[in-house]
């Protein structure tokens, strides 16, 4: 599949941008740009061809969350999760179940959203504390709460990352909406940044499903796991690379305008040109790492793990830096929210704490040196 970026870049400012700041500050869930994404086809970016979507893969999958998130960090971010438990999906889930959700994303625009992290578990997600029991009728009965679930609410199809009937083992099941005993706490969701995501608490209350709901064989979790890390850390490493190009943007824009509208060229102070050049070095920076890291996985490179893990690093930081000097270049204008500045500064520092944290990404990454 030919490269994309360039493409949802034009549609993303075109058909998201201008509405970012107003699902922020309402902290609203952007159902009319996720619409927009379904008619375009991009929710069906995973999908393969022969099944009537796009047939893109990880390449893809990182320019299209790196270049919605240029226009709205939490767009991005949704679109990032639905990309990676489709890609789950695509792996483990039986075909009736690939089928059914393939036509449910392709004709109504169902997003998919992932319920791994827990209130009890932190970072750790390998000890669920959900628990899925098989009842004598053949079905599966989940209880269990977890914890901001982006999408929380909005989502057609839930993947729930459970404790196995069988003893020490995990499992996958994908959830509907509309089950009995499936609710979300949507006003538990008052994050910093990232706002329009929703990423709130999901209660299951002797939630009841079948085998047909599995995502995988019995005690497939950590199989499932494996198999979602690396479009999951990569996807973040693209989100927060998103980030970087949306600041270079509201930078160049609040300089363009202020010599508009009063004469001030704010170029002539050395500390903007300095700051704008560090904007922009630090875009640079984390596109070209995870660009990379995507084509150093599709390559099958003996060491795609660790550029994936660095990407996520290097992005993250990239962004939370970017954000600082673009607000000393926006100064009180941007301070005051008249521009979006501000927003970006604050959905940037959401990626030092995500899922997995940059702590426990640079510990892992420097284990992978000294493996023994």
């Amino acid at each position: 599949m030919k490269p994309m970026f360039e493409e949802i870049v034009a549609f993303s400012k075109d058909k998201i941008k201008p509405y970012a700041n107003q699902f922020d500050q309402n902290g609203q869930y952007p159902k009319e740009a996720m619409k927009y994404i379904h008619k375009q086809g991009y929710l069906s970016l995973l999908i393969p061809k022969e099944k009537g979507g796009l047939g893109g893969g990880i390449l893809n999958h990182t320019e299209a969350c790196m270049a919605l998130a240029a226009s709205s960090g939490s767009v991005g971010l949704i679109y990032m999760m639905h990309n990676v438990v489709l890609h789950q999906i695509n792996e483990m889930a039986s075909e009736k179940l690939k089928n059914d959700v393939y036509q449910s994303i392709i004709d109504e625009g169902a997003l998919i959203a992932l319920a791994a992290s827990e209130p009890k578990g932190g970072a750790n997600v390998t000890g669920p504390q959900t628990k899925a029991i098989l009842l004598d009728d053949g079905k599966y009965e989940i209880n269990g709460i977890k914890s901001m679930v982006t999408t929380g609410g909005y989502a057609k199809y839930y993947l729930v990352h459970c404790a196995s009937n069988e003893e020490g083992l995990m499992d996958n099941f994908l959830i509907e909406l509309n089950s009995e005993g499936l609710s979300f706490e949507e006003n538990k969701w008052n994050g910093l940044g990232m706002r329009a995501n929703v990423s709130c608490p999901m209660l299951l209350d002797h939630v009841k499903v079948d085998e047909y709901n599995k995502v995988g064989a019995s005690g497939d979790g950590i199989k499932g796991l494996n198999i979602r890390s690396v479009p999951f850390v990569l996807g973040l490493a693209s989100v927060y690379a998103g980030l970087c190009s949306g600041l270079v943007d509201a930078v160049y824009d609040h300089i363009k305008k202020r010599e508009i509208e009063s004469g001030n060229d704010l170029l002539k102070y050395e500390s903007i040109k300095y700051h704008f050049a560090k904007v922009y070095n630090y875009m640079n920076s984390a596109k070209s790492i995870v660009f990379d890291a995507a084509r150093s996985y599709e390559n099958e490179d003996s060491d795609y793990l660790q550029k994936v893990y660095s990407a996520r690093i290097v992005a993250t930081e990239c962004a939370m830096e970017s954000a600082k000097f673009s607000m000393r270049i926006g100064g009180g204008r941007s301070y005051n929210k008249e521009n979006e500045i501000e927003r970006i500064l604050r959905d940037s520092y959401a990626g030092q704490v995500m899922l997995p944290s940059l702590d426990g990404l640079e510990s892992q990454l420097t284990e992978m040196f000294f493996e023994k």
